[in-house]
């Protein structure tokens, strides 16, 4: 299909009087009979492909705004949110057709969102093309509760994963995460509180980190360092299934799952 490319009035004038003078070798003066007859066609050419314009809008949402862009979100069955702002309903209309459709991994990875007995992670082609691998975190890891994860996963994904597509269901083998860090805080500081604190965010972060991503020291000394009242702070030493690591930053493979255990506190004399 061609798509008509839309005209100014100006170009419009201009090539009608090029056209023109190609063909009597006249150049028209300003205001004169003929010329004002060229102006009226452009003008009204000019109108034609702004109803033109107009038209193929809908279809587009580049430009939309306010009440434009609520009769999109209507077509699309996408209404917008109370006092949701022109930007916010713009991005989320812009994703709509991937997060309601099918076999992509945009509706894939908004399905694994809903789950409520764990956490999963999509990995394509793990086993060559038409393969994948969910792998999935339970919240627990007691026999039940892992079967209850991965068949609310098996549910949830049946209706946006190509039925003809293999699909591996995995959950990774636990790995126990201690830590051994030096911790110093402030003068007037609450020293257990900031701790408690500290191993919130530290456990947040090691028990978010998807199948291959690394571990990394420096973030757990800056997530540590961030927060107020700690005056020194440092990992000293890391073990994985009580084995120590010797890297600053360590791989979590797809078979394994890096979890928090606990921090071994070592206080800075004074």
């Amino acid at each position: 299909m061609e798509v008509i490319p839309i005209k100014s009035f100006e170009e419009i004038y201009s090539n009608i009087k090029n056209k023109f003078y190609s063909k009597t070798k006249i150049d028209l003066a300003r205001g004169t009979v003929i010329d004002m007859i060229i102006y009226s066609i452009s003008s009204l050419m000019s109108d034609i492909y702004k109803y033109i314009e107009s038209n193929k809008k809908p279809y587009l949402f580049t430009n939309q705004k306010e009440e434009e862009l609520d009769s999109t979100g209507y077509f699309l069955q996408c209404s917008r949110l109370p006092d949701e702002n022109d930007e916010n309903y713009f991005y989320r209309l812009q994703n709509w057709t991937k997060r309601n459709a099918a076999c992509n991994t945009t509706a894939i990875e908004e399905a694994l969102k809903t789950l409520e007995y764990s956490a999963g992670n999509y990995v394509p082609f793990t086993k060559g093309v038409g393969t994948s691998t969910i792998y999935l975190v339970p919240k627990s890891y007691d026999e039940d509760y892992i079967t209850k994860a991965i068949n609310e996963a098996k549910e949830k994904l049946k209706t946006v994963i190509n039925p003809s597509s293999i699909i591996d269901y995995q959950v990774p083998t636990p790995a126990p995460i201690r830590l051994v860090a030096y911790l110093d805080v402030k003068s007037n500081s609450d020293g257990e509180y900031i701790k408690r604190t500290i191993e919130s965010q530290v456990k947040e972060y090691i028990n978010t980190l998807a199948p291959g991503e690394r571990l990394m020291l420096g973030k757990i000394n800056n997530l540590a360092l961030d927060v107020d009242g700690v005056e020194y702070f440092n990992v000293v030493q890391l073990y994985i299934n009580n084995e120590e690591a010797t890297s600053f930053e360590v791989l979590q493979t797809v078979t394994n799952k890096f979890l928090f255990e606990q921090f071994i506190w070592w206080e800075v004399e004074k």
